[in-house]
């Protein structure tokens, strides 16, 4: 490929992978699932070198507010996760549910711990 008269390097071996296109349309659907996701207040929880979590927030009038906690990991392993929730729960929340992965947790109180696969990521509605 070339831009503005340079030729470009050939993309890494590893970002061509077959995965790519059926792990966007997860991506889209679980964004379709939920208002939060597409409209919600921004609020950062949790970033380091390798990880980042945020939650998307949105109280609408006549609807049931909703909490979404996205978590991202970079790293080449699995990594453990705890994050102190208090004010950014959607209500009496017992489980936080992946829209992503279709998993839940239970959350110990306002604190929610869980295991995140390399490379990959959970959306959590909580």
């Amino acid at each position: 490929a070339w831009i503005q008269g340079e030729k470009l390097d050939p993309l890494p071996e590893q970002m061509l992978t077959p995965d790519l296109f059926p792990a966007l349309q997860r991506f889209g659907a679980v964004r379709q699932q939920s208002q939060a996701l597409q409209m919600g207040a921004y609020t950062q929880v949790h970033v380091a070198s390798q990880q980042l979590a945020f939650v998307r927030s949105l109280a609408l009038p006549e609807q049931l507010p909703e909490s979404v906690l996205v978590v991202l990991n970079a790293h080449d392993a699995e990594v453990e996760l705890s994050f102190n929730l208090e004010g950014l729960l959607s209500g009496d929340v017992g489980e936080a549910v992946d829209l992503l992965n279709e998993e839940s947790f239970a959350l110990a109180g306002t604190v929610l711990s869980l295991k995140v696969p390399p490379h990959w990521g959970r959306v959590l509605r909580i």
